[in-house]
């Protein structure tokens, strides 16, 4: 399963092993940024979708945002 963590700016934990995506994810009502660190095999597209859920995790967290936020497709067996 491919996973990515969205991490707050302000916080000094990285994703180790993991790529940093450019595009900051900010939080519309209070404009808290994170960046989202994801695998280095993940595609475009999957980026984007991890992106996306990210924002809106992000989004819907607020007034209380985590230091990070994990975002991954769960597989149902």
């Amino acid at each position: 399963m491919l996973r990515a963590l969205a991490i707050r700016t302000d916080v000094f934990e990285c994703g180790e092993g993991l790529l940093c995506d450019t595009e900051p994810l900010a939080c519309p009502q209070c404009g808290i940024t994170y960046y989202l660190h994801y695998p280095s095999e993940i595609g475009l597209n999957q980026l984007h979708i991890f992106r996306y859920i990210a924002a809106e995790n992000i989004q819907n967290g607020h007034p209380r945002h985590y230091p990070s936020i994990a975002v991954g497709a769960q597989r149902h067996c």
